[in-house]
């Protein structure tokens, strides 16, 4: 039996930490920011928020490896656009958690991988085989089966679309961060693709007065509490990101993102969890009909990820 590579280990550390920061992200919207006539009036506080904590670790990164950063050019340039891709997925994130339940929306990320095939494919020259293709279409129908509402026989459109969107700008940002990275260092994309996003949250906050009523309102009416959750959920987020982009290095885009099947199992046992033990702090709906929808689902995605995985 062949060795496990050391990026599959990494990626997985990667979802596990993704996983805390989806229910800190759902808990965040649902406890403090949803209200009766704006269900995502949070959206600007929290990627706002998300942007400011990026240029503390861009700042983190600086002092720590600053001899292996390249300031100028075209990488700077590089990994700005990455900081603003990620600015747009987390905003298509953070409106499709919003108005859909968390183990309903967040597994459409599992097309990922498609998306990432194909702009490895035109960015970086990768190739993948007609089994590891077939392997993805099944991943995209476990994504899908989970969309799906049974009870009440329709997809949620938006939530759907949102997170298809945003999976679509994941793979691109993922593929460029490859790409800069190779033709650099990984603290140099780590570095500008924090500034990036620091850069689009001045942007958000100078630039969409909605965002910006948002952010004031809640700095000067919020107590220390928020903060400090956001906090947390940043560290969680923001060290995901590092680690899966540090795995994107070691490995084939595509196979790498193939990891991310692994997530809507986690996330399914820790929503139960939470959900039958500390249901004050996430609303997940745990009938027999939904619980059977969601663990079909999750069996074919598993199965197209064993099947990618095997045909290596």
């Amino acid at each position: 039996m062949s060795e496990i590579p050391l990026w599959v280990y990494i990626g997985l550390l990667a979802q596990f930490l993704w996983v805390a920061g989806n229910l800190f992200d759902k808990y965040l919207i649902e406890t403090f920011f949803k209200s009766d006539d704006d269900e995502d009036e949070g959206t600007g506080t929290l990627v706002i928020f998300s942007s400011f904590f990026a240029l503390l670790l861009s700042g983190g990164i600086w002092v720590l490896w600053s001899d292996r950063i390249e300031l100028g050019g075209a990488t700077a340039l590089w990994g700005l656009a990455i900081g603003l891709l990620n600015a747009v997925w987390i905003i298509a994130y953070l409106y499709a958690i919003g108005r859909g339940e968390l183990t309903r929306t967040v597994p459409v990320f599992q097309t990922i991988p498609i998306f990432g095939f194909i702009f490895g494919f035109l960015l970086l020259g990768e190739t993948v085989t007609a089994a590891q293709l077939t392997a993805a279409a099944f991943l995209i129908i476990g994504s899908f089966v989970l969309s799906y509402s049974f009870k009440n026989h329709r997809f949620d459109w938006v939530p759907l679309f949102l997170m298809l969107f945003a999976s679509t700008v994941v793979a691109l940002q993922e593929v460029i961060f490859k790409y800069v990275a190779l033709d650099t260092s990984f603290a140099t994309s780590a570095f500008w693709q924090g500034i990036g996003l620091g850069l689009a949250g001045v942007l958000l906050y100078v630039c969409v007065p909605t965002y910006r009523k948002q952010f004031n309102f809640f700095l000067k009416t919020s107590n220390g509490k928020i903060w400090g959750v956001s906090a947390v959920n940043e560290v969680f987020d923001n060290g995901a990101t590092l680690v899966f982009g540090y795995a994107m290095l070691l490995g084939p885009v595509v196979l790498v993102q193939a990891v991310n099947s692994y997530q809507p199992l986690t996330l399914l046992v820790v929503s139960y969890i939470i959900a039958l033990f500390f249901g004050n702090y996430l609303r997940e709906d745990t009938s027999h009909l939904s619980t059977i929808q969601k663990v079909a689902g999750i069996a074919i995605i598993t199965i197209g990820s064993v099947w990618l995985y095997t045909s290596i």
